[in-house]
């Protein structure tokens, strides 16, 4: 059977003219509200209000090492500080480090190394415990 010119254009409109329309994107300024509502969540996080502050800490040694983890022995030093210098501390640990001086107590530091406390005097409070 010979189909028409006519016939087959008929049938190719029908099928562009009563196709789904294609989606639409979501308008710029529902996208924008839906950005700020997300932001003004994250502003006002409960876990940040949970969160302990940090605590800063001034360098009492001529140079302290900061290191991958808090021990003196199998870990790799990541640089040194110098005294006087202001460190933040995230928190502080005596779980399963070195002493130093009889003292066995760790900081993690901002830059997420570790150094040891003995070493650092606080300035800003009390470090919470990892």
């Amino acid at each position: 059977m010979k189909l028409s010119t006519a016939y087959i254009a008929l049938i190719s409109y029908a099928a562009v003219a009563f196709a789904a329309p294609p989606a639409e994107p979501a308008p710029a300024d529902i996208l924008a509200a839906k950005t700020a509502a997300l932001a003004e969540l994250d502003a006002h996080s409960p876990l940040e209000e949970l969160a302990p502050s940090s605590v800063t800490g001034t360098i009492n040694a001529s140079a302290l090492k900061y290191l991958l983890c808090p021990r003196t022995t199998g870990c790799t030093a990541m640089g040194q500080y110098s005294r006087g210098t202001v460190v933040t501390i995230q928190c502080r640990t005596n779980v399963n480090t070195s002493s130093v001086e009889g003292w066995p107590w760790w900081d993690k530091l901002a830059n997420g190394y570790w150094a040891a406390d003995y070493y650092i005097d606080w300035t800003g409070g009390t470090p919470p415990i990892c």
